[in-house]
């Protein structure tokens, strides 16, 4: 078995051509996996799988005084500790996922991307900022890269680079673990 059999990058599902996407629509430009040979693909949409159907109504990030909010803006509905809730539960599953590559401008999944707004109405932006699902896989220091910046070279390979780092890490931790409970001959 080569290294990158071993090697498991989570994707957002919508870059793989499932229909998850909250207008129920199909990513007309699918992601290239083949890109990936021999690495495991772990397919994710935060979105579906904290409960929301397909399609959906739009979700946004604003800005409250205690902090962020994910906000369904044509009910109002304030989705963040549902959200929140799954992340961290999901998340606590990511320990053998060596990098992301999640969709652009996502409320969900968006790499300091996403349209942030300071109130769930308002049609102008105030900023950028990542995703909720983003900003903590950033927390658990997973390699995390954008479809569209996955296919700037320089990117990409440093990307792969700190994938392949995390791997080899992830790989010799588990080794030394057998090594440590594995019974000693005299």
């Amino acid at each position: 078995m080569n290294n990158n059999q071993l090697i498991r990058i989570l994707i957002s599902r919508c870059l793989l051509g499932d229909l998850c996407r909250y207008d129920g629509k199909i990513l007309k430009h699918q992601f290239d996996t083949g890109i990936l040979q021999n690495i495991t693909i772990v397919p994710i949409c935060p979105e579906v799988e904290m409960g929301l159907h397909v399609p959906r109504n739009k979700i946004r990030i604003v800005k409250y005084i205690d902090g962020d909010r994910l906000i369904q803006t044509e009910t109002n509905i304030d989705l963040t500790s549902m959200f929140n809730k799954w992340c961290d539960k999901y998340v606590s599953t990511l320990m053998t996922i060596d990098g992301c590559i999640l969709k652009s401008k996502s409320p969900s999944c968006g790499i300091a991307d996403c349209k942030y707004y300071d109130s769930a109405d308002s049609e102008i932006e105030i900023g950028r900022v990542s995703g909720f699902f983003s900003r903590k896989i950033f927390q658990m220091n997973i390699p995390q890269i954008n479809e569209a910046d996955f296919f700037n070279l320089e990117k990409r390979d440093l990307f792969l680079k700190l994938v392949y780092h995390r791997c080899n890490l992830r790989v010799l931790q588990q080794f030394a673990y057998v090594l440590t409970y594995f019974p000693q001959c005299d």
